[in-house]
């Protein structure tokens, strides 16, 4: 666990929750930990309702299914929640030119689930 500081006097206190998320999920190598740490974060969040966090949990890993030129393809976005897809990701490095393929893999994955969200019945 990473060690906590005070939160500014400016600060909510939720704001240094927000901050120790962020700092730990960039040491996780794996996205499981990071979306059970998000799920952490939100029980955490004065402003976040229990009810919301339990629809979330009750969403994680929903199939999002459409026909692609006469093929079902299928997926699953780590959370689908109300219209908004959740997807985590290990890491998305960028190399010394800015490029980041990783990044543009993930910005095609969330395409795909956002239009078989949009085609479902």
């Amino acid at each position: 666990m990473t060690q906590q500081t005070p939160p500014a006097p400016s600060q909510p206190a939720w704001a240094q929750d927000l901050t120790d998320y962020l700092k730990e999920v960039e040491t996780f190598g794996k996205e499981t930990p990071r979306s059970q740490r998000f799920t952490l974060l939100l029980q955490t969040l004065p402003f976040v309702p229990k009810e919301f966090v339990s629809d979330y949990n009750r969403s994680m890993e929903e199939g999002l299914s459409n026909v692609e030129n006469n093929v079902v393809v299928r997926g699953e976005a780590d959370a689908l929640f109300g219209s908004v897809i959740v997807e985590f990701e290990k890491k998305l490095p960028a190399k010394a030119d800015g490029s980041n393929a990783k990044l543009v893999e993930a910005k095609g994955q969330l395409c795909q689930y956002a239009a078989r969200f949009g085609n479902r019945g």
